[in-house]
């Protein structure tokens, strides 16, 4: 348990640093037959720690007949460790997390044709709790990378936001779908994950290889991030650095004016709201020393605030909780790249 434990840990790190590459598809995935009930019971054990610490009741039903599928055993196990601590985090104590297996009703196998019948060798595995639940305004954005629901529940229950954007990508390259359905705040959430089952004696001799590649990599970029939440400074650090560009954080306008008189940069990636003032300053003192490009974060987007950071000289606004995509896109026009699809 304590090898699995650690093993675990240490790809939800690698996940953390190559979240881009999982986002744009650039991951190699080794594909096997697996049994997913017995993953599920590993995952369980792993968490079992946390489970107890907050006295939550546990409650498997696992239903399905058809249990194996084709995919990465590595990686779906992240999928599924993922949910399964979202729901330990988010539920309170002596509350109950469900985990359940099915498949698609045999009535609805033997009606309705072909896709019918291939929707009926589905296996649906879902994790659901009794937690603080997802508000209807959020649960559009639940799986965007930052997104936590909330200041109010960043704030008490901390976190980046980074495990349901993995999950979502990793599920999309296993040909898989994954949902989220929620009453509301206060009233749990439960997290669907459907599968292509395939028949358990379907064995690979060994590992498959799937890649997705990505087009050519853009111009390497000098960028300044400024913001003040110092988990996102380097979260934005580390991934930018994957991508290939030369990053420096601050966390204030003065920081960013200092790093800027001690340094050159060719985009700006600034927070609006700075403890000692605001992005938009930042903005209009890189225009002086000739630094034109900035990408403006903001957790508003009226059309209002988009016309602010647009005369101070942002040729982006942003919208937090951040779109990877949006970002990535963003800093390819920039760099002029195409943006990718």
């Amino acid at each position: 348990l304590a090898r699995r434990n650690v093993e675990m840990q240490a790809r939800l790190i690698d996940d953390l640093l190559d979240l881009t590459r999982v986002s744009t598809g650039k991951l190699q995935l080794n594909i096997e037959t697996l049994d997913v009930h017995p993953v599920l019971d590993d995952v369980v054990d792993i968490c079992q720690q946390e489970i107890d610490a907050k006295g939550i009741q546990i409650e498997k039903r696992l239903d399905a007949v058809d249990h194996s599928v084709q995919g990465d055993p590595v990686r779906l196990r992240q999928v599924f460790w993922n949910l399964v601590k979202n729901a330990v985090k988010f539920t309170p104590e002596a509350g109950r997390i469900t985990i359940r297996t099915w498949n698609q009703p045999a009535d609805v196998l033997d009606s309705g044709g072909p896709a019918a019948r291939d929707r009926g060798r589905t296996l649906m595995v879902q994790v659901q709790d009794t937690g603080v639940g997802i508000k209807p305004e959020v649960l559009p954005r639940i799986f965007n990378a930052f997104e936590q629901g909330g200041d109010q529940v960043t704030r008490q229950f901390g976190g980046l936001g980074l495990g349901l954007a993995i999950s979502r990508a990793l599920a999309v390259m296993h040909g898989a779908t994954l949902t989220a359905d929620s009453e509301g705040a206060g009233r749990g959430a439960a997290f669907t994950l459907e599968l292509r089952t395939v028949p358990p004696e379907v064995a690979t001799e060994r590992p498959t290889r799937r890649h997705v590649a990505l087009a050519p990599a853009q111009q390497p970029m000098r960028i300044l991030v400024v913001d003040d939440h110092a988990d996102t400074a380097r979260v934005l650090n580390l991934l930018l650095s994957r991508m290939g560009h030369q990053v420096r954080t601050a966390g204030s306008v003065a920081a960013a004016a200092a790093a800027m008189s001690a340094g050159r940069f060719d985009l700006l990636i600034s927070d609006i709201g700075l403890p000692d003032g605001s992005g938009l300053d930042v903005m209009r003192e890189a225009r002086t020393r000739g630094l034109v490009n900035g990408i403006a974060l903001s957790g508003y987007g009226m059309a209002q605030d988009i016309q602010r950071s647009r005369e101070a000289g942002f040729a982006a606004h942003l919208t937090k909780p951040i779109d990877l995509a949006e970002l990535r896109r963003a800093i390819s026009q920039i760099g002029g790249t195409p943006p990718q699809p």
